[in-house]
């Protein structure tokens, strides 16, 4: 066969070849290499018309037990809110000097372990001026927008307890909620099945009338689940 003819041939042949397509267009195309998109759509949007999500749900915003939010506020000796965070981290709403945080439907107001510190301009072993320090923050409780998906060795609620100087509690600041299941004046917190009682820090002050001249020891100590 004569080389112009072999060539004609070949020619023919490349130029009857189907086109190639990218991996991309046979994925989307529904065609043997794959019914599903390889772009998966962001999180919230919805489905191409006709198909379904390429991911599940999104996951609901809050768990069960979790605290969030913060507003820190500043007290003197004698309790009155003297400064304050100015802006409250949400949950929490309502962060000012003469306003009491609250937390929206769906949240628990819980307040963590107080902090007593020295604010006297001319601080020195006989001259105390005692001021303290607390956070108020938003436990959330059980609904549509909380699940229950809790990770081992992770802490959730809390029991904050004033103790005297006889180590007898004298006041407990939380109503429990879930995984706390008590918070009592005596005994110790409990928690539901699958977590057990974790103690923090616990943090002594001066509970003395006349910080200044007489030390009366207080303890503050809070108590959580953590989940096994």
């Amino acid at each position: 066969m004569k080389l112009a003819t072999v060539l004609a041939i070949l020619i023919l042949m490349v130029g009857c070849a189907p086109p190639e397509v990218s991996s991309s267009k046979k994925a989307s195309t529904g065609g043997p290499e794959g019914s599903a998109s390889t772009t998966l759509p962001s999180s919230g949007s919805p489905p191409p018309s006709g198909g379904s999500p390429s991911i599940g749900a999104p996951a609901k915003p809050y768990t069960r037990g979790t605290i969030y939010g913060s507003c820190v506020r500043q007290f003197d000796s004698n309790f009155k809110a003297t400064s304050t965070d100015l802006t409250a981290t949400a949950p929490v709403m309502g962060c000012t000097k003469d306003e009491e945080p609250t937390c929206p439907s769906g949240f628990q107001r819980v307040q963590d372990t107080p902090v007593q510190m020295n604010c006297s301009t001319t601080p020195s072993n006989t001259n105390v001026s005692a001021c303290y320090f607390i956070s108020m923050r938003c436990l959330k409780l059980a609904g549509s927008d909380a699940d229950e998906n809790y990770q081992s060795g992770q802490t959730y609620g809390a029991c904050l307890r004033a103790l005297d100087s006889n180590f007898q509690v004298t006041h407990a600041d939380t109503v429990a909620a879930y995984p706390l299941t008590s918070c009592p004046m005596s005994g110790e917190p409990t928690c539901a099945p699958g977590f057990k009682v974790v103690s923090e820090n616990p943090v002594q002050m001066n509970c003395s009338a006349t910080p200044s001249s007489t030390f009366v020891p207080c303890y503050y100590k809070t108590q959580r689940c953590m989940r096994l």
